[in-house]
C-alpha cells in the first residue's frame, strides 16, 4: 500500500503466490506484493454477499468445506487473522427471496457451521458473528421487529444461538443499531418506539444483549457497528453502549471512512470497517485499493486501530 507501516512482512509472500495461482490458474507477477495492516490487532474478513465463492463446488447455499480452507489459507497469506462467515450463518435472502429459492434449498445447517469454526480454528483464525435475527435456524419473523413488544423473542433467540449452536463458541460478537432482521434501519413504528426514539430503544437492546453474552462468556469481545445509521444515532447523542463494546467506524458503503469526531477517543476503543466488493460487481475490485489503503491510513491516523 506503500506506506511500510501498513504492508506486513514479506514472508508470505511465496505462499500467497501460490493461492493465486489455485483461484486463478496463473502465476502472480514477481513484484507482487502483499498488503497488509500492521497497525491493527484484530483483522477481520467478513464474508457477505459472497454468492460465487458458494457456487464454486458448493450446493443449496452450503459452501465447500475443501475451498473453505483455500479461502482462509489465502487470508492468512494476506494477513487476515478472523473470519465472520456471515453468508453461511444463513442469511435472510437465502430463506426469502425467489431468486434464491427457485435454486437453492437452503437450511441453516448446524453442523456445516460448527465445521467452518473447525477450519477457521485449525487455520488460526479468531471467530466472528453477527448477531442479526433474520437468518439462520430460527429467523425472527418481520412482524416480531418491535424490542418494547417482542423482547422477550428476541432474547430467547439469541440465548438459544449462544447454548445450542456453534454461535456460542466465537470470540467475538458484533450487532449494529438497526434493523434485527435486515440490512435496513430499525423498522418499527409503534407508538411507544415513536415516543421513545430508535436510539433509546437500541441502548436498552445493547444493554440486553451485552448481559446476554457476558453471562455465557465473560471474556468475549463485543463489537458495536456504526454503519450508516448507527453512526447517525450514535452522533446525536440517543444512542450509547458501555466501555465493554468497540466501536466501528464503517464507511459510506463504497471503501471511503467515515469517522465519527469522537473516533479513537476514550473511553471507548475504536475500530473501522470497510467495504472490499460489491453485490452487482463481483467480477473486478471495487473500491480501488487506493481508496481502502487511504481509508486505512485514516482509521490508523484517528487512532481507530482496534479492529479492521
Amino acid at each position: 500500500l506503500g506506506d511500510p507501516d501498513l504492508t506486513v512482512s514479506n514472508a508470505p509472500r511465496r505462499q500467497f503466490n501460490g493461492y493465486v495461482k489455485f483461484w486463478t490458474g496463473l502465476e502472480a507477477p514477481a513484484s507482487s506484493a502483499v498488503p497488509g495492516q500492521g497497525h491493527f490487532p484484530i483483522r477481520c474478513y467478513y464474508d457477505n454477499d459472497s454468492d460465487e465463492l458458494i457456487n464454486y463446488r458448493g450446493r443449496d447455499g452450503l459452501v465447500d468445506l475443501g475451498v473453505y480452507r483455500e479461502l482462509l489459507r489465502s487470508l492468512s497469506a494476506m494477513g487476515y487473522n478472523a473470519l465472520n462467515p456471515f453468508d453461511q450463518l444463513g442469511r435472510p435472502e437465502f430463506q426469502q427471496w425467489a431468486s434464491y429459492k427457485s435454486r437453492w434449498q437452503f437450511r441453516a445447517d448446524p453442523g456445516h457451521i460448527g465445521r467452518l469454526f473447525d477450519l477457521a480454528q485449525e487455520e488460526g483464525f479468531l471467530i466472528e458473528v453477527n448477531l442479526t435475527l433474520g437468518g439462520g435456524p430460527d429467523p425472527l419473523p418481520d412482524d416480531l421487529e418491535c424490542w418494547p413488544r417482542f423482547r422477550v423473542e428476541w432474547l430467547a433467540r439469541w440465548k438459544r444461538r449462544l447454548l445450542e449452536s456453534p454461535l456460542g463458541r466465537a470470540d467475538l460478537f458484533a450487532f449494529g443499531p438497526r434493523s434485527p432482521i435486515w440490512d435496513s434501519p430499525y423498522r418499527c413504528a409503534c407508538a411507544e418506539c415513536v415516543r421513545r426514539g430508535t436510539g433509546a430503544i437500541m441502548t436498552e437492546v445493547f444493554a440486553a444483549l451485552e448481559e446476554l453474552i457476558l453471562g455465557h462468556n465473560p471474556r468475549a469481545r463485543l463489537l458495536c457497528d456504526l454503519y450508516f445509521q448507527g453512526l447517525t444515532l450514535w452522533e446525536r447523542g440517543g444512542f450509547r453502549v458501555s466501555d465493554r463494546w468497540t466501536l466501528v467506524a464503517a464507511d459510506n458503503g463504497y471503501g471511503r471512512l467515515i469517522l465519527p469526531e469522537a473516533a479513537g477517543k476514550a473511553p471507548f476503543a475504536w475500530g473501522i470497517y470497510l467495504h472490499a466488493g460489491f453485490w452487482l460487481n463481483h467480477s473486478i475490485q471495487d473500491p480501488h485499493l487506493d481508496a481502502l489503503a487511504e481509508s486505512i491510513r485514516e482509521g490508523a491516523l484517528a487512532g481507530a486501530t482496534c479492529y479492521l
